[in-house]
């Protein structure tokens, strides 16, 4: 035993040996990333994260990693804020005492430490699975912290049930640095009519959002001084609301249901400075014959509502009450009964349109084209067109000779006519039921032709296109 302890004492010396030798060569091993200036790392690691959309506090993802990395990327880590001014953390009930709910509020709690007294911008969403009990739920505790740092707040989005948002944020508090706001959360009970006062006194707020939540009017916010509004999953009467409560917004986008309400005989006052609206669901198409947007540039619709002689008239009315407008979108296709005519007219009526895209069937775009190719007083400013061809139609052949007389006639216009820059005709659906032939397409060189001068054509399926 004595030999072999003597054998032992031996070996280790000789590790002793060698492992000096190796530190001694690790030491005069030179890492170009460290001779950087540690400001430089800083802004490298903060350019480096600040494109990531889901930030969740996690020990294997940034800023949280490059803590982990070595003694200089940690301290240089640790003392830049910026680093820990976003982070996104979801809850879920039971799980209230946990050891992974638990792990996720201490490095919360990490990441308000290290922010400092930056802003903070912040998406907490908290998804209950059972009726709530008297125990304290775990997303009160973050609740309270974050709180306390109101005056931080500068984006901010919380999906919580109302009756929690309406527990913490009943009285007024600061936000004398919050710009943009998101609430979310479900109303079920008499929680729904339990007003909001907290973010009142935000004198920097421009951008609220809105998430099926409480009506709008018991949430106190600066109205008058709002900018841009995004409501969902409200009906025609809140949307009103919101445009009476908001007389300056530049932007508002209403995403609403697709059941017809009646709409409320209110007419809310000109909205002078409206540029950008936007309207999905075809319930809240009628909201636009109550509405005057004199500096109205752009809106996308989700349908053209053209369903009776009436709802037509009304909507024209509404774009001749829109001189500005140069930006027409419709994501969802004109339904088939909409004449032709109808399309034609709706579109001279906006003479400043720069841009159009339109799903539709092949005879209004056929239609279209074909003032496109007759007259320079139709969309005389249009310098960008897209026509999607829904897969329904059953009838969608498009001459491709019809299409090379229109886009020449705007490639090279007549005196007061814009250049034609950009078309795309896109058949959407399976490109075996598409109505044009590619060896007709082939056929017609001009289209080739103006593409190769510069006009940017696409014309082809979804996938693939043929010229």
């Amino acid at each position: 035993m004595r030999v072999r302890l003597a054998e032992i004492r031996e070996n280790l010396a000789l590790l002793h040996e060698e492992q000096i030798s190796i530190q001694k060569a690790l030491a005069a091993v030179t890492y170009p990333v460290l001779t950087l200036p540690p400001e430089i790392t800083s802004e490298i690691f903060v350019q480096c994260t600040a494109h990531y959309i889901d930030n969740k506090p996690d020990s294997q993802s940034a800023p949280l990693v490059l803590t982990y990395v070595c003694k200089a990327w940690r301290d240089i880590a640790v003392h830049e804020t910026r680093l820990w001014r976003s982070f996104r953390v979801a809850f879920y009930e039971p799980e209230r005492y946990s050891i992974q709910t638990r792990h996720t509020l201490n490095l919360v709690r990490t990441y308000l430490e290290r922010a400092g007294t930056g802003p903070l911008d912040m998406h907490i969403m908290h998804v209950h699975l059972h009726p709530r009990t008297d125990s304290p739920w775990t997303v009160d505790p973050l609740l309270h912290d974050i709180i306390r740092r109101s005056s931080q707040w500068h984006k901010v989005f919380l999906s919580l049930p109302w009756f929690i948002l309406a527990e913490h944020f009943r009285d007024k508090m600061d936000f004398s640095t919050l710009e943009t706001l998101a609430l979310a959360g479900a109303t079920d009970g008499p929680s729904r009519l339990c007003p909001i006062s907290a973010f009142a006194a935000a004198p920097k707020l421009r951008d609220v959002t809105l998430y099926n939540c409480a009506t709008p009017s018991i949430i106190a916010l600066p109205w008058v001084q709002l900018t841009r509004f995004d409501v969902r999953g409200y009906n025609a009467e809140t949307c009103l609301e919101v445009l009476r409560l908001a007389p300056n917004l530049i932007s508002c986008a209403f995403h609403g249901p697709h059941r017809r309400d009646a709409v409320p005989d209110i007419l809310p006052p000109p909205h002078r400075q409206l540029r950008h609206l936007t309207i999905c669901g075809s319930g809240l198409n009628a909201l636009l014959s109550r509405l005057t947007l004199p500096k109205l540039e752009e809106i996308t619709i989700e349908e053209i509502p053209f369903s009776n002689s009436q709802r037509e008239r009304s909507f024209v009315q509404f774009i001749r009450r829109s001189p500005a407008l140069s930006q027409f979108t419709c994501h969802f296709s004109v339904p088939e009964e909409v004449k032709a005519q109808s399309i034609v007219s709706m579109f001279i009526a906006m003479p400043k349109l720069s841009s159009v895209h339109l799903t539709a069937y092949s005879d209004g775009v056929e239609a279209v084209l074909r003032n496109i190719r007759d007259s320079t007083s139709f969309l005389p400013c249009v310098q960008s067109m897209q026509f999607d061809i829904p897969y329904e139609d059953t009838n969608n052949y498009i001459t491709s000779a019809l299409l090379s007389e229109a886009l020449s006639t705007r490639w090279n216009p007549e005196p007061n006519a814009s250049d034609l820059r950009s078309f795309r005709l896109v058949w959407l659906g399976d490109s075996g039921e598409v109505g044009i032939g590619v060896e007709e397409l082939y056929l017609e060189a001009q289209l080739f032709e103006l593409k190769r001068q510069g006009m940017d054509i696409y014309i082809g399926t979804e996938e693939e296109s043929w010229i």
